[in-house]
């Protein structure tokens, strides 16, 4: 309970937030994308601000949507193919952000990095800059790996369906919070049960079942990898 109280505390001093949305959270059984989903996030993220809070959002689901709008009933295996499905993906994506963000008068800045990018300590701090630049527009920085070019997300999944780059994000802009969105119900104790708080990392470990699905590459041992990267970092 004190551990409780703490944290919430802690969350009262939050001035920045990175937001990290997965595939599925994002997707729709026949559209490309689910628009609802996106006003609801945007709407929140909309009130946020208007409370002096910056949010970063690191958005998957250019894979997803482009093989929706191709029509394709699996991912493709071959390199140059999904790197092509991505890229027909992240245009609507952003599209659909934008449409999200037009109500609440927020413009929406698109950035794809790749591991290079974080990486090199110059362009690690050009990020920075940028992203903070992009806030004091009054813009909310939509961020995504950029597929069509990365082979180590799409061949290694380095990333994980983008929870280490939110991690590694989170790290660059020195934000005072993380937040890992889900369809996934968490990390569950041997009775099923979900558990609400964990205090050592490796404690929960032992837990993890694969939770990957057939468009997002992530699970919960990702998760559990960009809790250990930003808790490391302090």
């Amino acid at each position: 309970m004190i551990a409780l109280m703490d944290r919430l505390q802690q969350l009262q001093s939050v001035r920045h937030v990175v937001i990290k949305l997965g595939t599925q959270l994002l997707s729709a059984p026949t559209e490309p994308l689910d628009i609802a989903y996106l006003a609801r996030v945007a709407e929140q993220v909309g009130e946020l601000r208007r409370k002096g809070i910056r949010v970063t959002i690191v958005s998957s689901g250019a894979v997803g949507a482009g093989m929706r709008l191709l029509r394709l009933p699996r991912r493709p295996k071959d390199l140059a193919q999904l790197q092509a499905v991505a890229a027909v993906g992240q245009r609507r994506l952003m599209d659909a952000w934008a449409d999200a963000f037009e109500p609440a008068g927020l413009p929406v800045a698109q950035i794809l990095l790749t591991r290079e990018d974080i990486d090199n300590r110059t362009r690690f701090l050009n990020l920075r800059n940028t992203v903070h630049a992009i806030h004091a527009f009054n813009a909310v920085p939509i961020i995504n790996e950029n597929d069509t070019i990365s082979t180590d997300e799409l061949v290694k999944i380095t990333f994980g369906d983008n929870d280490i780059l939110a991690a590694l994000v989170c790290q660059a802009l020195r934000a005072d919070l993380l937040v890992l969105m889900t369809v996934v119900d968490g990390i569950l104790d041997a009775a099923g049960n979900p558990v609400r708080f964990i205090s050592k990392i490796e404690d929960a470990t032992r837990l993890l079942r694969s939770e990957k699905t057939a468009l997002g590459k992530g699970g919960m041992s990702s998760k559990l990898e960009a809790a250990r990267i930003v808790t490391t970092a302090g």
